[in-house]
Protein backbone atom coordinates (compact mmCIF):
# COMPACT_ATOMS: atom_id res chain seq x y z
CA UNK A 1 0.00 0.00 0.00
CA UNK A 2 2.84 2.69 0.86
CA UNK A 3 4.60 1.81 -2.21
CA UNK A 4 1.55 2.56 -4.36
CA UNK A 5 0.72 5.66 -2.59
CA UNK A 6 4.28 6.68 -3.25
CA UNK A 7 4.26 5.89 -6.76
CA UNK A 8 0.86 7.63 -7.27
CA UNK A 9 2.55 11.27 -5.21
CA UNK A 10 5.56 10.58 -7.79
CA UNK A 11 3.65 10.64 -10.86
CA UNK A 12 0.46 13.07 -9.55
CA UNK A 13 3.43 15.87 -8.68
CA UNK A 14 4.70 15.51 -12.05
CA UNK A 15 1.29 16.94 -13.47
CA UNK A 16 1.36 19.59 -10.38
CA UNK A 17 4.85 20.76 -10.75
CA UNK A 18 5.24 24.62 -10.70
CA UNK A 19 6.75 26.29 -14.32
CA UNK A 20 7.63 29.83 -14.61
CA UNK A 21 6.91 31.54 -17.62
CA UNK A 22 10.56 32.77 -18.15
CA UNK A 23 13.08 30.79 -16.97
CA UNK A 24 16.96 31.31 -17.38
CA UNK A 25 18.92 29.83 -15.10
CA UNK A 26 21.02 28.87 -17.89
CA UNK A 27 23.33 31.38 -18.84
CA UNK A 28 23.64 31.77 -22.44
CA UNK A 29 27.07 31.24 -24.10
CA UNK A 30 28.22 34.20 -25.80
CA UNK A 31 28.64 32.47 -29.38
CA UNK A 32 25.31 31.31 -28.82
CA UNK A 33 23.82 34.74 -28.03
CA UNK A 34 25.23 36.26 -31.28
CA UNK A 35 24.09 33.35 -33.38
CA UNK A 36 20.57 33.39 -32.03
CA UNK A 37 20.59 37.24 -32.25
CA UNK A 38 19.83 39.53 -35.29
CA UNK A 39 21.44 42.48 -33.59
CA UNK A 40 23.98 42.70 -30.97
CA UNK A 41 25.02 46.60 -30.14
CA UNK A 42 26.02 48.75 -27.31
CA UNK A 43 23.90 51.42 -26.63
CA UNK A 44 22.59 54.27 -24.30
CA UNK A 45 18.47 54.26 -23.34
CA UNK A 46 17.07 57.61 -24.14
CA UNK A 47 13.51 57.05 -23.28
CA UNK A 48 11.02 55.35 -22.65
CA UNK A 49 6.79 54.69 -23.28
CA UNK A 50 4.45 52.13 -23.67
CA UNK A 51 1.96 50.83 -26.23
CA UNK A 52 -1.27 49.94 -24.84
CA UNK A 53 -2.71 46.74 -27.20
CA UNK A 54 -6.70 46.51 -26.52
CA UNK A 55 -9.63 45.51 -28.29
CA UNK A 56 -10.00 48.15 -30.82
CA UNK A 57 -6.37 49.16 -31.48
CA UNK A 58 -2.56 50.22 -30.06
CA UNK A 59 -2.25 53.33 -28.20
CA UNK A 60 1.26 54.71 -27.06
CA UNK A 61 1.49 56.14 -23.73
CA UNK A 62 4.31 57.92 -21.63
CA UNK A 63 2.61 56.10 -18.50
CA UNK A 64 1.00 53.59 -17.43
CA UNK A 65 -1.34 55.76 -15.44
CA UNK A 66 -4.52 54.81 -17.93
CA UNK A 67 -7.53 57.25 -17.14
CA UNK A 68 -9.76 55.45 -19.88
CA UNK A 69 -10.76 52.10 -18.70
CA UNK A 70 -13.72 51.39 -21.38
CA UNK A 71 -11.50 49.21 -23.34
CA UNK A 72 -9.86 46.00 -22.86
CA UNK A 73 -6.48 45.75 -22.41
CA UNK A 74 -5.07 42.48 -24.14
CA UNK A 75 -1.27 43.70 -23.73
CA UNK A 76 1.21 46.41 -22.77
CA UNK A 77 4.31 46.37 -24.28
CA UNK A 78 7.21 48.48 -23.16
CA UNK A 79 9.13 50.75 -26.57
CA UNK A 80 12.41 52.29 -25.44
CA UNK A 81 14.72 54.93 -28.20
CA UNK A 82 18.64 53.79 -27.56
CA UNK A 83 21.30 55.47 -28.70
CA UNK A 84 23.85 53.43 -30.63
CA UNK A 85 27.76 52.67 -29.79
CA UNK A 86 29.15 50.29 -31.00
CA UNK A 87 27.31 47.16 -33.22
CA UNK A 88 28.62 43.51 -33.21
CA UNK A 89 26.23 42.35 -35.80
CA UNK A 90 23.50 43.04 -37.57
CA UNK A 91 22.75 46.72 -39.81
CA UNK A 92 22.46 49.96 -37.94
CA UNK A 93 24.27 52.88 -38.40
CA UNK A 94 26.55 54.17 -35.12
CA UNK A 95 25.75 57.46 -33.40
CA UNK A 96 21.61 57.31 -34.41
CA UNK A 97 18.51 55.84 -32.42
CA UNK A 98 17.32 52.89 -32.63
CA UNK A 99 13.97 51.57 -31.29
CA UNK A 100 13.31 48.41 -29.47
CA UNK A 101 10.72 46.87 -27.45
CA UNK A 102 10.28 43.94 -25.05
CA UNK A 103 6.89 42.85 -22.70
CA UNK A 104 5.72 45.45 -19.62
CA UNK A 105 6.24 41.93 -17.59
CA UNK A 106 9.33 40.31 -16.32
CA UNK A 107 6.62 36.88 -16.45
CA UNK A 108 6.72 36.87 -20.10
CA UNK A 109 10.09 37.32 -19.89
CA UNK A 110 10.18 41.23 -20.25
CA UNK A 111 13.25 43.28 -19.69
CA UNK A 112 13.74 46.34 -17.80
CA UNK A 113 15.88 49.25 -18.91
CA UNK A 114 16.81 51.94 -16.64
CA UNK A 115 16.70 55.67 -17.94
CA UNK A 116 20.39 56.94 -18.86
CA UNK A 117 21.89 53.52 -18.80
CA UNK A 118 24.63 52.64 -21.03
CA UNK A 119 23.96 48.63 -21.73
CA UNK A 120 25.06 45.71 -24.69
CA UNK A 121 21.95 44.83 -26.15
CA UNK A 122 21.01 41.22 -28.21
CA UNK A 123 17.71 41.32 -30.09
CA UNK A 124 15.79 39.76 -32.57
CA UNK A 125 13.36 40.97 -35.47
CA UNK A 126 9.91 40.08 -34.59
CA UNK A 127 10.85 37.42 -32.08
CA UNK A 128 9.16 37.87 -29.22
CA UNK A 129 5.81 35.46 -29.24
CA UNK A 130 3.10 38.46 -28.44
CA UNK A 131 -0.02 37.23 -26.61
CA UNK A 132 -2.19 38.45 -29.41
CA UNK A 133 -0.74 38.34 -32.64
CA UNK A 134 -3.02 41.15 -34.51
CA UNK A 135 -1.49 43.99 -32.79
CA UNK A 136 -0.42 47.02 -35.30
CA UNK A 137 3.26 47.58 -34.31
CA UNK A 138 4.40 50.80 -35.78
CA UNK A 139 7.74 49.15 -37.19
CA UNK A 140 7.29 45.98 -39.31
CA UNK A 141 10.86 44.56 -38.62
CA UNK A 142 11.04 45.26 -34.68
CA UNK A 143 13.82 44.51 -32.91
CA UNK A 144 12.50 42.65 -29.44
CA UNK A 145 14.56 42.14 -26.37
CA UNK A 146 14.27 39.46 -23.63
CA UNK A 147 15.32 38.67 -20.35
CA UNK A 148 16.87 35.35 -21.35
CA UNK A 149 18.76 37.50 -24.18
CA UNK A 150 22.39 38.00 -22.56
CA UNK A 151 21.27 41.46 -22.54
CA UNK A 152 23.03 43.23 -19.77
CA UNK A 153 24.17 46.83 -18.28
CA UNK A 154 27.06 47.16 -20.30
CA UNK A 155 30.16 46.19 -18.77
CA UNK A 156 34.46 46.13 -20.26
CA UNK A 157 34.65 42.29 -20.14
CA UNK A 158 31.54 41.53 -21.90
CA UNK A 159 32.79 43.95 -24.82
CA UNK A 160 35.70 42.31 -24.75
CA UNK A 161 33.95 38.29 -24.47
CA UNK A 162 32.56 39.39 -27.75
CA UNK A 163 35.26 40.92 -29.74
CA UNK A 164 37.16 37.94 -29.08
CA UNK A 165 34.29 35.60 -29.95
CA UNK A 166 34.09 37.31 -33.17
CA UNK A 167 37.74 36.67 -34.06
Amino acid sequence: MRYHLFLFTIVASSFFSVSHACDCTDSIAIKKALRKNDVVFEGKVLSRNYLIVTDIGTYQVDSLRIQNKTTSIKQIITRYEVALGKAWKGRVEKNKSIIIYTSTYNGQCGYTFEINRCYIIYAKKSAYPLLYTNTDLPEENALWVQRCSRTTPYIERESYLIEKSKS
